[in-house]
C-alpha cells in the first residue's frame, strides 16, 4: 500500500553536552491513505516532539521525514511553510486562532491561501462548522467564545483545505465527552473520506477503540499497542 508518511530513524536532542536531552531515539514509522493512529504516552515521553517533527514544525537532530514519498528538505524554511500550507492540518492544544478576525475571516483565510475559490471555501466551511455546533458564531471574534468553542473552530481550521495528513494534538482536553467524541468522530470521518493519515495525541484512552492503530512512546521510542 501506498505510504503517505512516513519517518526514519529520526531522533531528537534538545541542548548540548552535559545538559543535551534525547526526547526521541530513531524513531520509524509508516502511515498509510486513511490510517487512523493514537498516540499515547506520560507527559514528557517525546509524544508532541514526535507530532511536531511529522508536522513539519520541527526539525529532527537525526533521520528523516517523508511526504508522499518525498524527503522533507528540513534546512529550507520556506518550503516547509509551503509543506505546512498545502499537506497539513494540525488541531494545537491551544487554538492559536488570529484574534483580530471573525470566526469566518480564520477559516477564509485557510482557504485562500491554498487558491481555493469562494464558493467551495463557503460550502465547506459552512458544513463544517455545523457538524461543529459553531455556525452560529461565525461572525463572532475569538476572544467572544468559550474555550471550547475556540478549540472546535481551530479543528475546523485544520479540515478546511482537506489535508493529506491530519496532525492533532490532545484536541479534546478543553472539551466535555460529549463534544470530546463529535470532534474524534469528524476528524476520524475526514480521514477516511479524504484518505488521509490521522495522527492524534491524547492521554483519553477512551478513545483507543475508535483508532486503527495505538502506537506508545515512552522515554523516546515508540512502541505498537
Amino acid at each position: 500500500m501506498t505510504t503517505i508518511l512516513a519517518c526514519h530513524r529520526i531522533s531528537k536532542t534538545y541542548g548540548h553536552g552535559a545538559l543535551a536531552e534525547t526526547a526521541l531515539k530513531e524513531v520509524s514509522l509508516q502511515f498509510c491513505p486513511g490510517e487512523t493512529v493514537l498516540l499515547l504516552g506520560p507527559s514528557g515521553s517525546g509524544k508532541t516532539t514526535l507530532l511536531s517533527i511529522l508536522g513539519c514544525l520541527l526539525s529532527p537532530s537525526a533521520g528523516e521525514v517523508e511526504i508522499e514519498g518525498l524527503r522533507v528538505p528540513s534546512t529550507s524554511p520556506g518550503k516547509l511553510v509551503s509543506i505546512r500550507r498545502d499537506k497539513i492540518g494540525f488541531v494545537f492544544q491551544h487554538a492559536q486562532l488570529l484574534p483580530f478576525l471573525s470566526v469566518a475571516d480564520n477559516l477564509k483565510i485557510i482557504g485562500k491561501n491554498i487558491g481555493l475559490n469562494g464558493a467551495d471555501s463557503k460550502l465547506r466551511i459552512n458544513s463544517l462548522t455545523t457538524r461543529l455546533g459553531i455556525a452560529p458564531f461565525l461572525h463572532r471574534k475569538p476572544s467572544d467564545l468559550s474555550g471550547g468553542q475556540r478549540q472546535r473552530v481551530a479543528i475546523a481550521r485544520a479540515l478546511v483545505h482537506r489535508p493529506v495528513i491530519i496532525l492533532a494534538d490532545e484536541p479534546t482536553a478543553a472539551l466535555d465527552w460529549a463534544n470530546g467524541q463529535v470532534v474524534i468522530d469528524l476528524l476520524i470521518e475526514q480521514a477516511k473520506a479524504a484518505k488521509s493519515v490521522l495522527i492524534v495525541v491524547t492521554h483519553d484512552t477512551r478513545l483507543i477503540k475508535l483508532f486503527d492503530r495505538v502506537l506508545y512512546v515512552d522515554s523516546g521510542r515508540v512502541h505498537e499497542s
